[in-house]
């Protein structure tokens, strides 16, 4: 009987174990629901309210990382160093910010995992440099994607202003702090009036190539030892920088240089055989007129112009106008600014047939002497019926600029085209790999180093009447390269693309002729957005 007792309390004590064990694990379950309802996730550190901690207590965890080469362009290197040089200067010069390429080597690439806290710069190796949106031509974003900020633009040069309107904007410190939105997605729109590569304005640099030019060159008012027709484009020069500044101190110089042609080649200019020439002369004096009302200029453009026409057209190869009085070609470089001239009277005088005049030959232009399918512009044809398909910078330009005229006055975009396809050829045909307008000739031969100012004034003007954008940045991008390219008196020849030579140089080698140096006169006035 002891032993049943016994037995019962055993069970009974068994079944109280695993009563209780069963309570306790309820209990537990209970437990570990209740606590999973209410406890989250924990916090990233790294993202404070929305914003994203860039650096805390004067330290960040950031580097800036680049594009492999990008730093060859100096204005993207100087964005760059400045970008640095502004978190140490706002946190310390061992807050922690390092600078550094996007380079992987081949043999790490597959192993390679990028760190988590960039500052990505431009077309960079990491994914989150892909940007999506679709950008305009002069468009670049600043955005946060995860825990990187992505600077990013189609260019390099805005590229690099991005960098610095990031650098002004946001690089500043806040009690050792600096908070990023972490939804930030900012456009930049690109600063037409600043040149990265020589960090100043355009205007500024301008300004800077004019005194220097007109300090070398002009005596008493007048530039020595010029002819006919390169004068005449010079006082364009100083047209283009006083119709871009209205400056009074240029009007000034503009005045008396056009004043003191017609005293000295007097007011009826058909002693000169080469139509070309007058044409020239006519498109300054109207331009003149245009802007200061003085119509003095006028009426000797109108004058010389219509007697220029009688002599030159002729129906023989189905129009258009003879380069000289031997009427043996008939020549681009009359006929485009034939073209002009005859719009610049029209829209002076209000005299509809000048535009007819210029319309037709533009059109002979367009059945004799224009590639439709290249936009190259052919230089001559002669009565034996041979074309010279010789492609120049200034027959480009004026077949640009007299299009954009006609375009202006008869509102018919074919004209818009036609002047598209003729300056996308030369920008893509007469340039260097670099970009940089083509040196046509030596500088010994004759007028041809003074060619490619006249393009940037009709491309500039067509840019103006466009807003065409790519070809104002194209402008630039050679203002760029030409004003970095100065020597030490502050003159630019005709090769944009390499150094000047010392004055010593220039002395002593007549091929280093005023006109070549012109030209870079022409591109600082024609490269800005001034409207």
């Amino acid at each position: 009987m002891k032993f049943k007792k016994a037995a019962i309390i055993v069970t009974i004590f068994m079944a109280l174990v695993i009563l209780l064990a069963s309570c306790d694990n309820n209990e537990s379950e209970t437990s570990t629901a209740d606590t999973s309802a209410v406890t989250t996730a924990p916090a990233d550190e790294d993202i404070v309210d929305g914003k994203l901690v860039i650096v805390d207590q004067n330290k960040t965890k950031y580097s800036i990382v680049y594009n492999t080469g990008d730093d060859n362009n100096s204005g993207m290197l100087g964005a760059l160093t400045g970008l640095r040089s502004a978190f140490k200067a706002a946190f310390g010069d061992d807050c922690g910010i390092t600078l550094t390429d996007d380079y992987i080597p081949y043999d790490q690439q597959n192993e390679f995992v990028a760190p988590e806290y960039e500052i990505l710069i431009g077309a960079t190796n990491r994914s989150e440099s892909e940007v999506s949106e679709e950008l305009a031509f002069n468009e670049g974003i600043i955005k946060v994607v995860g825990k990187k900020i992505v600077i990013y633009a189609d260019s390099v040069d805005l590229t690099a202003q991005a960098v610095r309107q990031f650098t002004e904007k946001y690089v500043v410190s806040d009690n050792g702090q600096l908070l990023i939105d972490s939804s930030l997605s900012e456009s930049v729109l690109l600063d037409l009036t600043y040149c990265n590569e020589t960090e100043m304005t355009y205007a500024d640099m301008a300004m800077e190539v004019y005194e220097s030019f007109s300090d070398k060159y002009l005596v008493n008012g007048w530039i020595p030892n010029l002819n006919f027709w390169d004068t005449a484009e010079i006082i364009e020069c100083y047209i283009d920088a006083y119709e871009c500044t209205k400056d009074e101190d240029i009007k000034t110089d503009m005045l008396r240089l056009a004043k003191l042609f017609y005293q000295r080649n007097g007011t009826n200019w058909q002693g000169n055989k080469f139509n070309d020439d007058i044409m020239w002369i006519c498109i300054a004096y109207c331009r003149i007129t245009m802007l200061t009302g003085d119509e003095t200029y006028y009426k000797m453009a109108k004058l010389n112009y219509d007697q220029t026409y009688a002599r030159a057209y002729s129906t023989h190869l189905g129009g258009g106008l003879f380069w000289t009085t031997d009427n043996e070609t008939k020549n681009s470089c009359v006929n485009c600014p034939g073209a002009i001239a005859a719009c610049l009277i029209g829209e002076i005088s209000g005299d509809e047939s000048y535009f007819e005049k210029a319309k037709g030959l533009i059109e002979w232009e367009l059945d004799n002497m224009f590639v439709a399918s290249t936009g190259q512009v052919y230089d001559s044809y002669n009565l034996r019926g041979e074309k010279n398909k010789w492609a120049s910078t200034y027959n480009q330009g004026t077949f640009v600029g007299a299009n954009m005229l006609l375009y202006r006055h008869y509102k018919d975009d074919s004209y818009l085209q036609n002047a598209k396809k003729a300056a996308n050829y030369a920008m893509r045909n007469l340039t260097t790999s670099s970009g940089i307008i083509n040196v046509e000739a030596n500088l010994d031969n004759g007028d041809l180093p003074g060619f490619k100012g006249i393009l940037t004034r009709w491309f500039y003007r067509f840019a103006k009447e466009t807003n065409d954008l790519e070809i104002l940045t194209f402008l630039q991008k050679n203002a760029a390269a030409a004003f970095n390219n100065r020597n030490s008196e502050g003159i630019i020849w005709t090769d944009w693309s390499t150094k000047t030579p010392e004055p010593d140089v220039i002395a002593s080698n007549s091929g280093y002729r005023v006109f070549g140096m012109s030209t870079a006169l022409a591109l600082m006035f024609n490269c800005q957005q001034w409207w």
